[in-house]
């Protein structure tokens, strides 16, 4: 499944991206299992348990293997730094976002979340940066804002 919003932005200069409708999993299956993470926040269902577990792992493929077997344990907002790479936050676990030291590490991730068609849909998004993007099936279509987004959607 592909991500149903993005946002590209460049500021401080870290590398922004945001991707609609994009788990915490999908998010870490992007990355090697074995990339040294670091979670500096979290938020979930249950609490300071399943916070404190959260801060214990130590690399990408144990959290995605902690995400994938403890039901008990929804994810409402957590931020996570993978070493060398940058950070990803996740809200509600429907919304990643993540910030790219190098923007080499930013091209690697864009390669793998945009659709086969993507191409015309990376260039849009360095020429929109500061945009949320929709792809549609004929296109693609820029929001300045997520409220203008929501707003379009109905919300």
């Amino acid at each position: 499944m592909w991500p149903s919003l993005y946002l590209y932005r460049e500021q401080n200069n870290k590398h922004e991206l945001y991707l609609g409708e994009y788990s915490t999993v999908q998010g870490l299956q992007h990355f090697d299992a074995t990339t040294p993470i670091k979670v500096i926040q979290a938020s979930t269902s249950t609490q300071w348990l399943g916070e404190m577990e959260l801060t214990m792992l130590e690399h990408v493929g144990e959290l995605i293997e902690y995400l994938n077997h403890d039901r008990a344990t929804v994810i409402i907002d957590i931020s996570i730094e993978l070493e060398g790479i940058g950070i990803l936050s996740t809200h509600d676990d429907g919304e990643c976002r993540f910030e790219f030291n190098r923007k080499d590490d930013l091209m690697v991730l864009l390669n793998k979340v945009l659709p086969p068609s993507g191409t015309p849909l990376l260039t849009v998004l360095f020429e929109h940066p500061n945009h949320y993007i929709e792809p549609l099936q004929n296109g693609w279509k820029a929001y300045p804002t997520f409220d203008e987004y929501l707003r379009a959607k109905g919300y």
